[in-house]
């Protein structure tokens, strides 16, 4: 059995996946495999792919296509590697990294997942964070890009929120959070600060439209970022924590959240290559609706019932405008 399985989930991207798969199988050692997830691809991907012979390497195909959602978290359950490690198809894994990868994952056998850093340029320590608490502080709820995310195999697929979310289907951009958060209550994590995972780039990225995301349920949308909260603070409800660190989780997320569907939005609006990828209108969005927005998921956090009180609320809403006051005067 390998030790860590690579897992791709592809739709038709078939040059991008061909050459991914290709380079990590650069790497000479026997403890991986990869293998690739075709969501029913209607172009060269079977042909390309079909060429590839090394036995480290397995080609599976969709009988339906299961949407860019679920295509991601299926992979993972079909790894055979004591580890399994998410690189989406048009992303990009150096196979000169592999080695250290694994190093580090082995270091600490009580570590059942975590996330490989993307897009850095120099090594820097990892970072170990004991089960509970402290994991799901720093490893769960960040909205975080999937590649360079990676989980004990077996741990994964015992995991009672996959199953829901394969019955459910929900149209839910962060479902590798959720779990993250499951995760934390099980073991310890660790991030690791290894030069391994790129993401696209811009640039890239607007040669080949989203095949995840449209007009209609974009998932950077201030109404989306509504619906990511309560999904994030619905799973903080759900563990088994303390009621102080549920505070102050709740007030983490919160001002995540505030910044997501106010400035982080604004920024993706009037970017050229972002809206060109996700096939939307580029759009200014200024002070007023600024402020406005930041109203809207203000209010919606204080009708929410939760765990914590009326005051706890107000304090948490206090101290965040605060943040945003400051933040919004010095973008005007």
């Amino acid at each position: 059995m390998p030790f860590l399985s690579i897992c791709i989930p592809t739709f038709n991207r078939c040059d991008k996946v061909y050459k991914l798969v290709n380079d990590i199988l650069l790497y000479t050692g026997k403890e991986i495999e990869v293998i690739v997830l075709d969501n029913c691809s209607t172009d060269n991907t079977n042909n390309l792919l079909n060429k590839i012979i090394d036995d480290r390497f397995s080609f599976v195909q969709n009988e339906v296509n299961i949407g860019g959602i679920l295509n991601p978290l299926k992979v993972i359950s079909l790894a055979s590697g004591e580890f399994s490690v998410l690189c989406l198809d048009k992303d990009y894994l150096d196979y000169r990294g592999i080695e250290k990868l694994i190093k580090s994952i082995k270091i600490d056998p009580e570590v059942v997942f975590g996330h490989c850093a993307l897009n850095i340029k120099n090594e820097r320590q990892d970072i170990i964070y004991d089960k509970g608490f402290r994991s799901v502080m720093s490893m769960a709820y960040l909205s975080r890009h999937p590649s360079g995310m990676f989980y004990k195999t077996n741990e994964y697929n015992k995991l009672d929120i996959l199953k829901s979310i394969f019955i459910e289907r929900k149209n839910f951009s962060f479902y590798f959070d959720l779990i993250n958060g499951e995760m934390a209550m099980i073991g310890k994590s660790l991030l690791i600060n290894l030069p391994a995972f790129y993401s696209e780039s811009k640039e890239d990225a607007v040669k080949s439209l989203s095949f995840t995301y449209d007009i209609n349920n974009v998932y950077f949308s201030p109404a989306k970022r509504r619906i990511e909260f309560d999904a994030y603070l619905e799973s903080v409800n759900s563990l088994e924590l303390s009621s102080n660190e549920k505070f102050k989780l709740i007030f983490r997320l919160y001002g995540q959240g505030l910044m997501l569907s106010t400035f982080v939005y604004k920024n993706m609006m009037a970017d050229d290559y972002v809206c060109l990828h996700n096939r939307i209108a580029k759009q200014k969005v200024g002070f007023i609706e600024l402020w406005k927005l930041n109203f809207e998921f203000s209010l919606h956090f204080f009708k929410k019932s939760l765990i914590i009180n009326f005051i706890q609320k107000i304090l948490i809403i206090l101290c965040l405008d605060v943040k945003f006051t400051a933040k919004s005067f010095l973008s005007k």
